[in-house]
């Protein structure tokens, strides 16, 4: 059936429908360039439906045509190079001194033009994904470098303190040692054997702090440079105590200091690395009898649990502010006072414990008050 030659007697209504609807554009331009009417769909497609809008083809593309009638069938991209471009097929008539674009929005085309924009989307956000990796990657190295920075300043202020230590505590004692040795070799020569005898006993005790000073000296630069190398094995704690018990024996005795070890039990073992855990304990009962006095006491003591053991040495010395508490456990700080008889030391030894301990995955703290005596304790994971 044939309804083509009914439309007429409808043409109001359809011109009203193609008016108002957003389906089909509709656009009427002026020759040259002055335009005159559009349609819904066209204004929302082109706003300003002005001959600027077309980018291709061009509208001076299509001014080109002379023949009436239509002049273009295809599809005509609008828009401009700011702002996202529309494409739509669209037919162009000429007639007269006018040009009409009736343009069809296009389903396929839509759906192309999204898949086209998804996918754009997509590498868009794959983008951004992988620059905000990188920028992660970025904060991580230089976090890593901060951190080596800040190891490399530390290194260098220890080796600077390390140099200054070497050339301040090793000339002293020798310092001391030619000083007596050249009176000794005088009164030697007047045949005062007993200023002889006393200067000699100076010199093999200045000979006995060098040595410790750097046997120390050692046992730190060994451990900083990790070349002391971990050996865990189970240990009696109570005959490694004794056994550093024994070896201060003549200063123990010289104070009349009361030792205790009731509270370790003789059955206790526990897990570690026998040389360091001995070089822990003999370092601090050193540092308890320097600073304890006559008839004075150090008590030994452990705790013990499934996941660690607590070793305490509590003295009744001199005990320590806390600005010297603070101080005691970095090299540029490290200070040692005399003991209560006068004894000195470098203050490397509490460094060693300190290092050694953490070597064992634990803590070494303190507890101390002035004349109150001091209580340092170190736990060992077990």
């Amino acid at each position: 059936m044939n309804t083509q030659n009914n439309l007429p007697a409808w043409s109001a209504e359809i011109l009203e429908t193609l008016a108002s609807s957003n389906g089909i554009g509709i656009a009427l331009y002026s020759i040259p360039t002055k335009s005159l009417s559009a349609n819904n769909a066209f204004i929302q497609l082109i706003p300003s439906f002005n001959t600027t809008s077309f980018i291709h083809p061009t509208f001076k593309h299509l001014l080109d045509i002379k023949e009436e009638g239509l002049i273009f069938s295809g599809y005509i991209t609008f828009g401009d190079n700011l702002s996202v471009n529309h494409s739509l097929a669209c037919n162009v008539y000429r007639k007269n001194d006018e040009i009409l674009i009736l343009g069809d929005n296009n389903l396929a085309q839509m759906i192309a033009q999204n898949k086209e924009m998804h996918a754009l989307n997509q590498e868009i956000i794959n983008l951004q994904r992988s620059l905000l990796k990188e920028k992660k990657t970025l904060q991580q190295t230089l976090e890593q470098l901060n951190v080596l920075n800040n190891k490399l300043i530390q290194l260098n202020d220890d080796k600077d303190q390390f140099v200054s230590i070497l050339a301040h505590d090793l000339r002293n004692p020798f310092a001391v040692m030619l000083g007596y040795g050249q009176m000794l070799n005088k009164k030697l020569e007047n045949a005062a054997f007993e200023d002889a005898k006393k200067y000699a006993g100076v010199i093999n005790s200045t000979i006995n702090k060098t040595y410790n000073l750097l046997e120390n000296l050692l046992t730190w630069s060994r451990s900083q440079m990790n070349r002391i190398k971990y050996k865990p094995e189970y240990i009696k704690l109570k005959e490694i105590i004794n056994e550093t018990i024994e070896l201060f024996e003549n200063q123990i005795n010289a104070k009349d200091i009361f030792v205790a070890t009731e509270d370790i039990k003789d059955s206790l073992v526990v897990r570690g690395d026998k040389q360091m855990i001995k070089t822990v304990l003999r370092n601090l009962f050193s540092n308890a009898i320097k600073y304890t006095p006559q008839q004075g006491s150090i008590q030994f003591s452990a705790q013990y649990n499934t996941s660690q053991v607590t070793i305490s040495l509590k003295d009744s010395g001199v005990g320590m502010s806390p600005e010297t508490v603070n101080k005691l456990w970095n090299l540029s700080t490290r200070n040692s006072e005399k003991g209560t008889n006068g004894e000195t030391g470098t203050g490397f030894g509490l460094l060693i414990c300190k290092d050694f301990v953490e070597k064992h995955g634990g803590h070494i703290s303190v507890e101390s008050k002035p004349n109150k005596g001091s209580v340092f304790s170190f736990n060992i994971p077990q």
